[in-house]
């Protein structure tokens, strides 16, 4: 036997013994549990406490898992449109977690229907926490699902002196709180959150850091630091306007600061219309324009990586951020001294449009014993 004919022999094995694992039409997996529908088995990929090892949430039928036989058929999501069933996540395989307040169409590519089981909820990190927070309180980031009364369980989620809040945010997945929890209590906590029908998911937060330094390199070159093959050609973006659509967009951090012109020209278009005209401003050093149609105030938060640093900030750095003491010289295309967290990844030379769509809500300080 050949040595090609070996090898085809053994993937061949391998693909026939991983199929074999590998269930989909009765298996609804997870990063921390599967979910076999067929036997009705919940097997855990993670170590977790007892109280989490069970199948049922405490709910109150808004939402709900089907799962189909198969890839789910035009007809069948028309049939779930036509009942008033609102699909509101994929997991695999051929699953879904629904929002319905009346009973589920009769559709016989339905094999089964369930409850969330809470341990779906929890990401797997949180149950193997690094030696850093053995003794002290654990960032945790509770997602809800989108359009849930979730302040209706506030109280239940920090009712305890060992949970803090941080902050409140809005996303299109739905609302989120930042929190911090003892580690002593947690298991429990976490047991009793992810039984809350509200709670979409439960995992650790870790801070944000700036590394754009860092980035530069991986996404120009990938082969070694310092390596900017874009930027030793001169191409910094110079002469050209990009538009960025996100979240809170911070104008005062050190990336984009115009001290001589503090505020960009701000076009407001909170009501949802169309913006009214307002013409490119040429004369802030990174910000033409800064539509804000998400209703808050404009701005995010303070120059630095705090709980409420904006994603909309982080995009936008990401890709044409300009540090304030050596900007980018586009008149020589080249940019003086070391390249920093600061200076975007792509195009640090560039002015950009600001559309900023969504607002966090930050509420540091408060806690359940406030």
């Amino acid at each position: 036997m050949s040595r090609s004919t070996i090898f085809t022999v053994v993937v061949l094995f391998l693909f026939y013994c991983a199929s074999a694992a590998a269930n989909p039409r009765c298996e609804i997996r997870t990063s921390s549990a599967v979910f076999d529908t067929c036997t009705q088995q919940l097997k855990l990929l993670v170590t977790a406490p007892e109280s989490l090892q069970q199948k049922t949430s405490r709910s109150n039928g808004e939402f709900t898992v089907i799962k189909y036989r198969g890839p789910i058929a035009e007809r069948s999501r028309q049939q779930l449109a036509a009942a008033g069933v609102e699909i509101v996540q994929y997991l695999p395989w051929y699953s879904y977690v629904v929002r319905t307040a009346d009973a589920l169409p009769n559709d016989p590519e339905i094999s089964w229907q369930g409850a969330i089981q809470p341990i779906w909820k929890i990401s797997p990190d949180l149950f193997d926490l690094e030696a850093a927070y053995a003794e002290a309180e654990v960032p945790i980031r509770v997602q809800f699902w989108p359009g849930a009364a979730f302040a209706s369980i506030q109280n239940q989620l920090l009712d305890s002196s060992n949970v803090q809040l941080q902050f409140q945010a809005d996303s299109p997945l739905g609302a989120y709180l930042g929190l911090r929890v003892a580690h002593a209590g947690l298991p429990d906590w976490l047991a009793n959150m992810a039984e809350l029908d509200q709670v979409r998911s439960i995992s650790l937060m870790r801070p944000a850091r700036l590394l754009n330094s860092e980035a530069g390199w991986l996404h120009q070159s990938g082969d070694a630091p310092g390596n900017l093959p874009v930027f030793e050609q001169g191409i910094f973006g110079c002469g050209q306007t990009i538009g960025v659509l996100d979240s809170g967009f911070d104008y005062g951090s050190c990336a984009f600061r115009d001290d001589n012109q503090p505020t960009p020209t701000i076009d407001d278009c909170a009501t949802g219309a169309i913006c009214p005209s307002v013409s490119m401003d040429n004369t802030h050093r990174k910000i033409g324009l800064y539509y804000n149609w998400s209703g808050g105030s404009a701005g995010d938060d303070p120059c630095g990586g705090g709980s409420s640093f904006g994603h909309g900030t982080h995009v936008a750095g990401s890709i044409s951020g300009n540090q304030l003491e050596n900007p980018t010289d586009c008149d020589n295309l080249q940019t003086p001294g070391a390249l920093t967290d600061f200076d975007g990844t792509s195009a640090p030379g560039v002015d950009i449009l600001v559309h900023t769509a969504g607002r966090l809500r930050v509420m540091s300080g408060t806690s359940a014993a406030a």
